[in-house]
């Protein structure tokens, strides 16, 4: 068990990174006129986690090509506020210091084989951008295995990519801002992340170091999945994959829209 409390410097850490600057995890004003603090970034607090969940994957079933690793967002995690990060076996949570309430937790597995996968549309990620990015993340978590940056590049990457608001699953939602990407989305809409699935080649499961030339990467967007409809709201589903070295990796996010 481990004591961890987010800062308004960890958001600006990884909204530098990732490019998420939505207002909810730095308008202190705006938060409280909804009755609330700001809000961590969801996947900032993953990082921890899943540090947790890489000690654990280490001594699952050495046959499984595959790891999966799912993670479920409970509740906000508040700025400047206590908590707790707890593994138990291949479960980790973070759990309010006082309430014991845990606000996420995430949980890995094995798997033996890959589902099919609809590749849809195709961008590249070059050598120099894959550089810049690795310096960036280096100042967030320095020691990581290589899924753990793969997976917040990823993440990176679908909310920079136009395409996904052209689909006919977003465009309902945001049929302006066709031309614009998640990162505009989350400063004009109210997004949070409520869950995300990764599934990787174990091999990725190796320490990760800030690469000095690496390979463009070719990464698949898959078709945006509608979950549920609901008046004022939505559950929708994005995700991405790629190959690191011949290694497979998938990153789906499912984010809660209104």
């Amino acid at each position: 068990m481990n004591s961890v409390q987010y800062t308004l410097a960890d958001a600006n850490r990884w909204a530098e990174f990732s490019g998420d600057y939505n207002p909810i995890h730095f308008d202190l004003e705006q938060a409280r006129r909804r009755g609330e603090g700001l809000r961590v970034h969801g996947m900032r607090a993953l990082l921890d986690i899943k540090q947790e969940i890489a000690r654990a994957a280490l001594s699952l079933d050495e046959s499984a090509a595959y790891l999966r690793c799912v993670a479920r967002l409970r509740q906000p995690v508040w700025c400047d506020t206590p908590y707790q990060l707890i593994r138990a076996g291949r479960k980790a949570s973070i759990v309010h210091s006082d309430s014991g309430t845990a606000s996420m937790s995430c949980q890995v597995s094995a798997v033996q084989s890959l589902a099919d996968s609809d590749k849809g549309e195709s961008g590249r990620l070059e050598a120099a951008d894959i550089i810049r990015h690795g310096q960036t993340f280096s100042a967030l978590q320095p020691h990581v295995q290589q899924w753990q940056f793969l997976d917040a590049l990823l993440f990176r990457y679908l909310i920079h990519d136009s395409g996904l608001l052209r689909q006919q699953v977003l465009c309902h939602y945001f049929p302006e801002n066709t031309q614009a990407s998640f990162e505009a989305i989350f400063t004009q809409f109210p997004v949070v992340q409520t869950h995300q699935e990764l599934v990787f080649d174990r091999r990725l499961n190796a320490s990760w170091e800030p690469p000095i030339s690496p390979e463009a990467l070719v990464i698949h967007i898959e078709p945006a999945l509608l979950i549920n409809d609901a008046p004022g709201s939505a559950l929708v589903r994005i995700a991405a994959y790629t190959h690191y070295q011949h290694a497979f990796i998938s990153n789906a996010i499912t984010l809660k829209i209104g």
